[in-house]
């Protein structure tokens, strides 16, 4: 009788089931990791949207959020005077008002696109708190016409609705 040597049915779903538990074990995680941060990010950018229009109803001056989503960046600006926009000072570094996707707590979050009005635009306030959109190619701005967004990877947006500037989460 002959006899090779070789692997039966057996074990070969055994070690194929093995290598498929410590694959959802490694990957598991990573996935958690990313869409936690993800989220953390969307939170911070709600609160920075907040912030920007709690500051225009406060000081009565217009202010706006310039996202970058080429450089996963965005910046809140105060008009000083007309036509004349200044870079806000974060209330808790009392440095410039910029938040870098790129680094840190956020580090991997994406800035796919943002849609005030059309893609590109950036957001801001009016001294009323009312939403617009502002096109910084032209200097140009226009109430929202409809819900604007700010779309993060995982699936995730930051939405801003027209008239009154609520800002929420959604997936």
């Amino acid at each position: 009788m002959d006899r090779r040597k070789s692997f039966t049915l057996i074990e070969l779903v055994m070690v194929i089931g093995l290598i498929a538990i410590v694959a959802v074990i490694v990957i598991s995680p990573r996935a958690k990791i990313a869409l936690s941060r993800t989220r953390h990010a969307a939170y911070k950018i709600k609160s920075d949207i907040r912030y920007a229009q709690s500051h225009a109803l406060s000081s009565q001056k217009n202010t706006m959020i310039d996202f970058d989503p080429a450089t996963e960046t965005y910046r809140v600006y105060v008009e000083d005077t007309p036509g004349n926009w200044v870079l806000l000072k974060n209330p808790f570094t009392k440095e410039d008002f910029t938040v870098n996707l790129n680094e840190g707590d956020y580090k991997g979050v994406d800035i796919l696109e943002t849609n005030f009005n059309g893609a590109g635009y950036d957001l801001g306030f009016d001294a009323a708190g009312i939403p617009y959109s502002y096109d910084s190619s032209d200097g140009s701005a226009s109430e929202l016409l409809a819900s604007g967004s700010v779309f993060l990877g995982e699936g995730l947006f930051v939405e801003v609705k027209v008239n009154t500037g609520k800002v929420s989460i959604a997936e």
